[in-house]
């Protein structure tokens, strides 16, 4: 599956729509890990304890990211995601 399964699957035209309705949908925690990401941006740098959370939260989306790539065999997102894991 692809791209374009995933995005009809989930009836989204943007491709990153679709991953976040996927990793919303298939991942345990998706949808909560994604939620608290939405609500902790705006105070990301009003303390440093907000900001190494939503660098924890953004790793953890990475990962569920990377799982539903591999699933789906979108190889953009893989190779992103391989990427982000070298540089830590």
């Amino acid at each position: 599956m692809g791209v374009k399964e995933l995005c009809e699957k989930y009836g989204r035209k943007q491709t990153t729509r679709a991953v976040n309705a996927a990793v919303r949908a298939e991942i345990p925690g998706g949808a909560q890990t994604l939620d608290l990401l939405k609500d902790l941006y705006p105070l990301r740098n009003l303390d440093p304890r907000w900001s190494e959370t939503y660098r924890r939260l953004q790793a953890t989306r990475d990962a569920m990211v990377g799982a539903i790539a591999l699933k789906y065999d979108l190889k953009i997102l893989k190779e992103r995601s391989a990427d982000d894991a070298n540089e830590r």
